[in-house]
């Protein structure tokens, strides 16, 4: 059985990464984004494992087990989930001319205003929708960016709990060679900070995700109904430099295309790098991600059922720290 289920994913990835690839680069945004929708429903009713891996997040969230049709917002994280799935086989055939197709940003005045200052620009993220699309947005747009994040390669060493087969870590290579396609410089998330200190210096935007697994420093906050776990260190390197920290959403419209959000900076106590008050910046980030995922279970339902994955099968730190049944 095992084996089968290995045989039909490499099956399964070899069409994604290979003839849909040949086929997503060459088709318009709006057809890439309705056969994105087409291929979620379908997906969304064959893979019933992973359907029920993300009912069962949505359960353990309090604030989302007690939305009504849980079941489309299930089928919508699918539909969700390939579209961004879709744009990653795409990134190294963007450029500032296609990018109106997949993201528009109405309002960059926040990110101008912060630059002016000279001391560089966090655009502060979370794994909410088609988040690493505002790396290309940046970019083509003429904005020097870094990125902080792992990448792809590390899953063959966080998911100890199956084996990978040798097409899923070719894939695994070919998805880390688009995102190196991308117009930005990547961190490593389990490295050294000196970059990212280096490119808020040189007054660029550095973007982060203040939701992953990386770190070590902590903040509980309230969240979706529960008690939350939020990497500080992100804040900590803005107290270390002064630099403006943008809350940055990417929220996908019917049509496909992302809106880019870039809010206003947050703002913390006079002593920046208090504990206390890096928590209450961190709650305050909270409830902003918490307003957009209650409105959109569906950009944020893979991520919180990878997070649950990973702690319970890999002993990862939690995302939720107290996740109470869902009512009857």
């Amino acid at each position: 059985m095992a084996r089968a289920r290995m045989l039909i994913r490499d099956l399964l990835l070899w069409l994604h990464w290979y003839p849909l690839r040949w086929l997503a680069q060459r088709l318009p945004p709006s057809w890439l984004h309705a056969l994105g929708r087409g291929l979620g429903a379908v997906v969304a009713l064959l893979a019933r494992g992973k359907a029920a891996e993300f009912a069962a997040a949505m359960a353990a969230a309090p604030a989302l087990a007690a939305l009504p049709r849980r079941r489309r917002w299930v089928r919508r994280a699918f539909q969700n989930r390939l579209c961004n799935e879709l744009e990653v086989l795409v990134f190294p055939r963007l450029g500032p001319a296609r990018m109106a197709g997949f993201v528009r940003c109405d309002d960059w005045s926040e990110l101008d205003a912060a630059l002016v200052r000279g001391q560089g620009a966090m655009l502060l993220l979370a794994h909410f929708g088609a988040n690493q699309m505002a790396m290309p947005a940046l970019g083509h747009a003429g904005y020097r960016m870094c990125q902080m994040g792992a990448s792809p390669l590390v899953w063959r060493e966080r998911i100890s709990h199956r084996r990978f087969s040798p097409l899923e870590a070719r894939t695994l290579e070919l998805r880390w060679r688009h995102e190196c396609a991308l117009p930005v410089r990547h961190i490593d998330a389990f490295g050294s900070l000196r970059p990212a200190f280096a490119c808020l210096r040189a007054n660029q935007v550095l973007g982060i995700a203040i939701d992953g697994a990386a770190g070590s420093d902590w903040a509980e906050v309230d969240f979706l109904g529960a008690r939350a776990r939020f990497s500080t260190g992100a804040l900590r390197i803005a107290a270390r430099t002064g630099c403006a920290v943008l809350p940055t959403f990417l929220v996908r419209e019917p049509s496909g295309v992302s809106r880019l959000e870039i809010g206003a900076p947050l703002e913390w106590g006079a002593d920046p790098a208090d504990p206390a008050a890096l928590g209450a910046a961190i709650q305050d980030y909270a409830r902003l991600l918490e307003r957009r995922v209650i409105a959109q279970p569906c950009h944020y339902l893979p991520f919180l059922a990878l997070r649950r994955m990973t702690a319970l099968k890999e002993g990862e730190p939690p995302l939720l720290l107290e996740t109470p049944s869902a009512p009857p």
